[in-house]
């Protein structure tokens, strides 16, 4: 069988993570802000901030890298999450609709929701949200099509 090479691969945007950057950058704050305390009360306080904080940026982190959506010269594969995964691997002679979605601030930073149907069983439908580079995915996908 013949290994087949990624046309077209798109990864979530850096810009839908800023959330979690920022709640960890405030549990960071504010676990630092703890430690000038007195007691053993600060220290505990700030020792729980600075888990909070790693967390979310460790969170941010897997889901980044846990997360993708390519096409091949047959197929189009996605995978999303670590732990609570959810795949996909259809052909693109069943895929029926690529759509893409975006608003203001990803017109203006370049990423979008990707929407994928295919013609399975249920039709069922992918949803990958906050997508980099998502319009020229799209647009190989229907070229393919």
């Amino acid at each position: 069988m013949q290994k087949e090479n990624l046309v077209a691969l798109c990864r979530p945007h850096w810009a839908c993570f800023m959330g979690r950057w920022i709640v960890a950058l405030l549990f960071f704050l504010t676990g630092a802000g703890s430690f000038s305390s007195e007691g053993a009360n600060g220290a505990d306080a700030a020792l729980l901030s600075f888990a909070v904080s790693g967390f979310c940026i460790v969170s941010a982190l897997i889901l980044m890298k846990t997360t993708y959506l390519g096409m091949t010269q047959t197929k189009i594969v996605g995978h999303r999450g670590l732990i609570r995964t959810k795949t996909l691997s259809t052909p693109l002679t069943k895929v029926q609709n690529v759509g893409i979605e975006s608003g203001l601030f990803g017109k203006l930073l370049g990423y979008g929701t990707v929407t994928i149907s295919d013609a399975g069983g249920g039709a069922t439908e992918f949803v990958f949200k906050r997508m980099a580079h998502a319009e020229e995915f799209v647009e190989k996908v229907q070229d393919a099509i």
